[in-house]
């Protein structure tokens, strides 16, 4: 099928005409409160559909915009990709701001998963994930002077300066950095813009703007034909271009001024094209409506008021307004003749903020605690719905969790092909199963899938009906919904000068959610084993965060460790090394560990000068982590090596200090100083690699890449002697996480390193040895 993924931008679980009846009274605190709903009459007709399955407990992927944007996409918690939090330009210039959390290139994204099998990809709206240029170093030193955690964030800013959606899996993009305006987003861009009129509140056109220059970005003609800019490290300006006209100016369907009209006609466009070319696709369709500045045009301004009775036009209207074209959207697919094969995925990124006083917001939660920025059920459960009518015949109601982390795993699922990094770590689940019937529709989530969370100092697990959440220090982006009085299962007492405002809950807590959904009545000491046991495993899910960062996404430093001679070194570990026996010397067989002055291991990673028991190595290996208890190293003559086995352990990769050289060798090719020759003459013998297609080992190839460092390999691919596949690719991982190949021609015997252009299912996956240019 067609995928759609649609995003909203901070609309609450109360954001939706069709929930109001499900709203909890009282509220959070045991606080009552007045229901309020917008107008959505086209995502109700959606959720009552015959074609629909609604969630009523749907989890966004964190409580803040770019961490949720990056789980959407990645099927993980985004600290494992360093996104840790909210950050970037919110509704600035794109030139005049820096986002500092980029996705790291690395990661599989549901968009490489579509195009793999021939999908046409797009992205349209709010990206929120990193730079979609490389800023002047005086915008990233600005950007830099208000970093929480400068080591952390210069790393991954550092390594990939920009990461606009081209960089991961989307053919085309029309993309904004992060926030704009839910009417007339663009129109401070221009003088002339501005004083024909823009929408900024009370409903009503105005001769100014106080929104600034909130523009959408796309390829230039360079960044559509040069290699160049898909590098993250060399996407420059001139990469992309930015839209040359006011949206709005007409003041009148199709260009109204509405955002989301203008998002929808961008789509319908793309969607024309690729149904005239037979393609199928997926989009991304992320608007930018309810979030603030939300200005709603004035024929959705106007019949609005607050639960408290004051002018609520522009946050309501701007649901309506965002409504409308959903509708639209979907009779669009309808006159395209598509409507009956697209899956749309309809979903929120966090829960509501609260902006002023006026507004209650547990009207915008239905009652639940907090809101945007915390792990409390405001913060992160919010609308959701799937649409697709050539699966799904009769209208299903899902009670269990579900989260935006199951987005990939069941598009995957559908589309019947394997994740490209199926050993890393992954926190969602296929949906699939449920949707097709083949499992029941409101069973449990498996013990071993919890839904887990993690958000600066906060973190929760979901185990079905139960939530743990634990070192809950930040009360989101609103006051604590509970009247300003602490929430009664914290033993914190407020100080005599310490603002109500400003009350800070600390603990673990374990909660019910069947019986008390707002959160109000801990379990800890009721169901004492129960809670053990779930902050055992919420722990231990948060500790193994940090290695999906090191390991996997490569976007932190190992613990302890700093850079050596820069980014493409950066897994270095510069310590001071000893023999690990004096006794050893002599004996230039026997295989040992070299040991930190702290006691730790340390392994021979890349090429950096080295001091062993005093002596300077020449140039070309560096110290790292080692990966495990397998790792060795030894004297092979003059020659200090460095062994390790691939996974099958049947093959180990040998690194030469003096010779500068890697290969792979038999397991038993490195006893006394025969190595090197054993290597040489190594005869065929297959095994498997880590992750990738058997390969088999027929000769020694040199290789002298970019001028820099000469390496060895002794692989070669298995294939069909057909003239069609006379050329194979090697996949290879840079360290700083970008893809190339490694292309052997069989015809000629020639290997080069460039773009991948074949078909993923014909690329062996390696990692980079070195500094990247293995």
């Amino acid at each position: 099928p067609n995928f759609i993924l649609f995003l909203t931008d901070d609309q609450g679980w109360g954001g939706v005409g069709y929930n109001v009846r499900r709203g909890y009274h009282p509220g959070a605190g045991n606080v009552p409160w007045k229901p309020n709903p917008p107008r959505t009459p086209n995502l109700d007709s959606m959720a009552a559909g015959e074609h629909t399955l609604l969630f009523h407990r749907f989890y966004t992927g964190s409580a803040v915009c770019s961490p949720s944007r990056a789980a959407l996409l990645t099927g993980r918690a985004a600290d494992r990709e360093c996104i840790y939090s909210s950050e970037g330009c919110g509704n600035k210039p794109a030139w005049a701001c820096a986002e500092k959390l980029p996705l790291p290139p690395s990661t599989f994204t549901v968009a490489e998963a579509a195009r793999r099998v021939g999908y046409a990809t797009i992205h349209i709206g709010k990206w929120h994930l990193g730079d979609l240029f490389i800023k002047s170093k005086a915008t990233q030193e600005r950007r830099a002077s208000g970093w929480e955690s400068p080591e952390a964030d210069r790393y991954a800013y550092q390594k990939w300066p920009s990461s606009h959606p081209g960089l991961h899996g989307f053919d085309e993009w029309l993309s904004t950095p992060a926030s704009a305006a839910t009417s007339t987003p663009n129109c401070g861009c221009d003088t002339s813009w501005v004083h024909s009129g823009c929408v900024v509140g009370d409903g009503v056109w105005s001769p100014s703007s106080s929104l600034g220059c909130t523009n959408y970005w796309s390829p230039s003609e360079l960044g559509r034909q040069s290699v160049a800019c898909l590098d993250p490290a060399q996407a420059e300006r001139a990469c992309v271009q930015n839209l040359t006209r006011k949206i709005g100016e007409h003041r009148s369907a199709p260009d109204s001024g509405d955002d989301t009209e203008f998002i929808v006609n961008t789509f319908d466009e793309f969607m024309k094209r690729q149904n005239r070319a037979g393609k199928p696709f997926l989009a991304a369709l992320w608007i930018h409506s309810p979030h603030a500045p939300y200005v709603a045009l004035p024929s959705f301004f106007y019949g609005y008021n607050d639960s408290n009775g004051n002018l609520a036009g522009d946050y309501l209207g701007s649901h309506t307004q965002m409504d409308e074209q959903i509708g639209r959207l979907r009779h669009l697919l309808r006159e395209e003749g598509v409507y009956e094969n697209t899956l749309l995925w309809v979903s929120s990124d966090n829960g509501p903020v609260s902006i002023g006083t006026s507004r209650d917001i547990r009207a915008s939660t239905n009652g639940l605690r907090q809101c945007k920025g915390s792990l409390f059920e405001g913060g992160i459960r919010t609308p959701a719905m799937i649409e697709w009518p050539a699966r799904i015949r009769s209208n299903q109601q899902m009670h269990t969790p579900a989260a935006a982390y199951d987005i990939l795993p069941t598009v995957l699922d559908i589309l019947g092909i394997q994740h490209l990094q199926p050993h890393w770590a992954a926190d969602g689940i296929s949906l699939l199963p449920r949707i097709s019937g083949q499992e029941p529709i409101n069973a449990p989530r498996a013990a071993a899938h919890p839904i887990c969370f993690s958000l600066t100092e906060q973190v929760a697990c979901i185990f079905n009906n139960f939530k743990i959440i634990g070192d809950v220090v930040h009360r989101g982006a609103c006051p604590w919904n509970d009247n300003g009085m602490p929430p009664p299962y914290s033993n914190y007492t407020m100080r005599s000068d310490e603002a109500k405002s400003d009350y800070k809950a600390r603990g673990t807590f374990l909660f019910d959610l069947d019986t008390d959904p707002t959160e109000t009545l801990p379990l800890n000491l009721a169901q004492s084993s129960r809670f053990h046991n779930y902050r055992k495993h919420m722990l231990d899910w948060r500790m193994g965060l940090r290695h999906s960062q090191e390991k996997e996404s490569c976007c932190a430093l190992p613990a302890g460790g700093r850079a050596i001679g820069g980014i493409d070194q950066a897994h270095a570990l510069e310590q001071p090394v000893t023999r690990a026996s004096d006794s050893a010397r002599d004996a230039t067989s026997q295989p040992f560990r070299l040991k930190t002055d702290g006691g730790s291991s340390s392994c021979l990673r890349a090429e950096a000068p080295v001091s062993l028991a005093g002596v300077m190595q020449p140039r070309g290996l560096k110290l790292g982590r080692c990966d495990g208890p397998e790792s060795r190293f030894a004297f092979v003559r003059d020659r200090l090596v460095s062994v390790q086995p691939h996974r099958s352990k049947e093959w180990w990769v040998a690194a030469s200090a003096s010779g500068n050289t890697a290969m792979v060798a038999k397991r038993g090719g490195l006893i006394g100083g025969s190595a090197f020759a054993q290597a040489n003459q190594a005869s065929p013998s297959s095994h498997k690699c880590a992750a990738g297609m058997p390969v088999q080992l027929v000769k020694v190839i040199d290789l002298l890449l970019g001028g820099l460092n000469h390496f060895k390999f002794v692989i070669q691919p298995k294939f069909n002697a057909s003239a069609e596949q006379g050329m194979q690719q090697f996949m290879l991982e840079h360290q700083q996480c970008k893809t190339l190949c490694l292309t052997a021609d069989a015809s000629n015997g020639q290997v080069t390193l460039q773009d991948c252009k074949m078909k993923q299912s014909r690329i062996w996956r390696m990692k980079i040895i070195g500094d990247a240019k293995a």
